[in-house]
């Protein structure tokens, strides 16, 4: 059995379905690519708002370094806006970093070990961060933590009786303050010549008010300045000086890590984004004229097969 040999009701169902199978065809096209469009469009917008995030965390972290570790309300309330601005991004990335790596096109473009390593280098950073916070915060800053203990030592050496026990106390503090602002290991070393200078004083010094018990509390309270300072300064030095050292290095590294990671991942997602979009429109372009090729095709098979038969039948009536 042939087209021709098919009566004018079926030709014409045959005609019509035929038209319908091929503008179906042409609509799951379209909603195919415009879906992995949207698939793509999605992965890149997820991408985007992953380097945002870090690099806000980074900015949050530059200024707790730089202005929370000196302010009393840091210390007063254990928080800032700075940290809560930290986790709070560091948290969004880790979700936006999980969801990545559950992305179908993710996987497709091979991106899976480069996802883990940056899951890898971020928990990494977020680890020294924390470990920095704790640091700052057992360091403490004026009347807070080690140095607010450390400096309640020192006013008590302050109110000494002698000018000579008060000249002391002054040359420690200020070795003290000296060692805070600029972090030089050489004014650790004169506060602890300092240190012995002024026990040495204490043990040879003569008086009505140089007692036994006087000299061994003064010297305990010196004593304990000092074990205070030295504390200071081992976890100045596990902070770093700046950022070539210390914990600072450790975050240093740990973003210098994560960066070309984030910036290789941007790219071929964007590369696949970019490319996308004119293959995508090449393809429905394509569609678009075959569909309508089959759509004339289909129109003149129907004329030629059934008109010759309408054009008999109007010849025999008339």
């Amino acid at each position: 059995m042939n087209f021709k040999s098919l009566s004018i009701n079926k030709k014409l169902l045959l005609s019509f379905f035929c038209l319908a199978l091929c503008s179906a065809a042409g609509g799951f096209i379209s909603w195919y690519l415009l879906d992995s469009v949207r698939q793509y469009q999605a992965t890149k917008s997820n991408m985007n708002q992953l380097v945002t995030l870090v690099q806000e965390a980074q900015q949050a972290e530059k200024s707790f370094l730089l202005y929370d570790q000196i302010a009393p309300s840091y210390y007063e309330t254990g928080t800032s806006e700075n940290l809560i601005s930290y986790h709070k991004n560091i948290v969004l990335a880790q979700e936006k970093l999980n969801e990545l790596q559950q992305d179908k096109l993710a996987r497709q473009l091979g991106l899976s070990g480069q996802l883990t390593l940056l899951e890898r280098e971020l928990n990494g950073y977020s680890r020294h961060f924390s470990d920095l916070q704790a640091a700052v915060s057992q360091r403490g800053f004026k009347d807070w933590g080690l140095i607010g203990e450390m400096r309640s030592y020192v006013h008590v050496l302050l109110e000494a009786v002698s000018s000579e026990e008060q000249v002391f106390a002054l040359s420690l503090r200020r070795h003290e303050k000296d060692y805070l602002l600029r972090k030089d290991p050489k004014y650790v070393d004169r506060l602890n010549e300092t240190v012995d200078a002024y026990k040495q004083y204490l043990l040879q010094a003569s008086g009505d008010h140089f007692t036994e018990q006087y000299q061994s509390q003064a010297i305990r309270g010196i004593e304990a300045y000092q074990h205070h300072f030295a504390r200071i300064v081992a976890i100045e030095e596990q902070i770093g000086k700046d950022q070539n050292s210390g914990m600072q290095h450790s975050l240093t590294e740990s973003v210098a890590a994560i960066l070309p990671v984030l910036a290789h991942v941007d790219e071929v997602i964007n590369t696949a984004v970019d490319t996308i979009y004119p293959q995508s429109l090449l393809v429905l372009i394509l569609s678009v004229i075959f569909l309508l090729s089959i759509g004339l095709l289909l129109s003149y098979l129907l004329t030629k097969h059934l008109g010759s038969p309408i054009i008999r039948l109007d010849a025999i009536v008339n």
